[in-house]
């Protein structure tokens, strides 16, 4: 049900923003998905401190009636999408069928797979390396907001360099880091390495 749900909230807006902008489409996601690692930032510490105070239900209940209310003002003044009054349908066969399509769909199906999974698990890994909780959240504070500044400036590059390169590029980087920091991190039990993770993941993530 979570998700559906994120996904029912999340994507409707992405898919209507890009259409509103033109020459600078890669600038203008990078501020509207900048906001999603503002967010991380100003969560972590704030659900850390609400398990703390309040237990898990609470602070599940507290959370979702925050998104609710986030959500009501979006639902009311989202524009219109604008292919709508280009075509009848929004899904175009002939496209669908392009094995360029096809293998990117694959692509970004394989990358938002493994997109959240260190996000979840940062700061249960800081423990393991023998970091309080309270630091772990601190930890996945830093990392979101690294990623929010990391999300305008790729936007910027998108722009320039293209957003299909900075793609490649960002996934690229993100999946080096884990290898090379966090895996090493796990196997050696090196608390220097994480920190290195927790940076430079939140840098090349910026570009998904």
């Amino acid at each position: 049900m979570y998700g559906v749900g994120t996904s029912l909230l999340y994507f409707p807006v992405l898919a209507v923003a890009p259409e509103y902008f033109d020459a600078h489409r890669g600038s203008a996601m990078g501020f509207i998905l900048s906001a999603a690692g503002l967010g991380g930032l100003c969560y972590a510490p704030i659900t850390r401190l609400l398990l703390t105070k309040t237990g898990i239900r609470w602070t599940l209940r507290i959370l979702g009636i925050t998104s609710f209310a986030i959500a009501v003002p979006i639902v009311w003044t989202t524009p219109p999408s604008r292919s709508l009054t280009k075509r009848p349908t929004l899904v175009n066969l002939s496209i669908a069928k392009k094995p360029a399509f096809i293998l990117q769909a694959i692509a970004a199906m394989l990358q938002a797979g493994g997109n959240l999974v260190p996000l979840n698990f940062l700061s249960e890994f800081s423990t393991r390396l023998g970091y309080t909780a309270a630091f772990g959240a601190a930890l996945l504070a830093i990392n979101n907001g690294i990623n929010t500044a990391s999300r305008i400036i790729m936007g910027f590059i998108a722009d320039v360099a293209g957003r299909q390169n900075t793609l490649v590029i960002s996934v690229l980087g993100s999946a080096i880091t884990v290898v090379a920091f966090w895996l090493a991190s796990a196997m050696e039990n090196d608390t220097g390495l994480w920190i290195a993770f927790v940076v430079t993941y939140g840098v090349f993530s910026g570009g998904r």
